[in-house]
């Protein structure tokens, strides 16, 4: 749940997170630990086209990973936030979202 600080170099984005990924596998020494991906929450005033578009432009870049990636998940979170600050007030939603896709993911077997 991060990237908000990547949004004005998003075109390396996509290196970056899969050589941490990579990373953090091999330190592991799990080759398919899952990842899971939360995807920018909506900020900014609708009339900030530019920022708004950066913003769609490091979503995409996310998505990307998760496509390109083994054992990646896109988690979505860009329907959930406020415009004037960039920690969304709903954090349950997000939550419930996260456990879902890992429940899922894991034949909905808790850990």
């Amino acid at each position: 749940y991060q990237g908000e600080s990547n949004v004005s170099r998003s075109n390396q984005y996509p290196a970056l997170l899969e050589t941490m990924i990579a990373d953090w596998r091999k330190a592991s020494g799990n080759a398919g630990m899952p990842f899971y991906i939360v995807e920018l929450a909506d900020f900014l005033h609708e009339s900030d086209h530019g920022g708004r578009a950066a913003w769609q432009a490091m979503r995409e870049r996310q998505a990307q990973v998760a496509d390109e990636t083994s054992s990646v998940s896109l988690i979505r979170n860009s329907d959930l936030g406020e415009w004037n600050d960039i920690h969304p007030l709903d954090k349950k939603t997000l939550g419930n979202r996260v456990a879902e896709k890992i429940l899922s993911e894991n034949n909905n077997r808790p850990f």
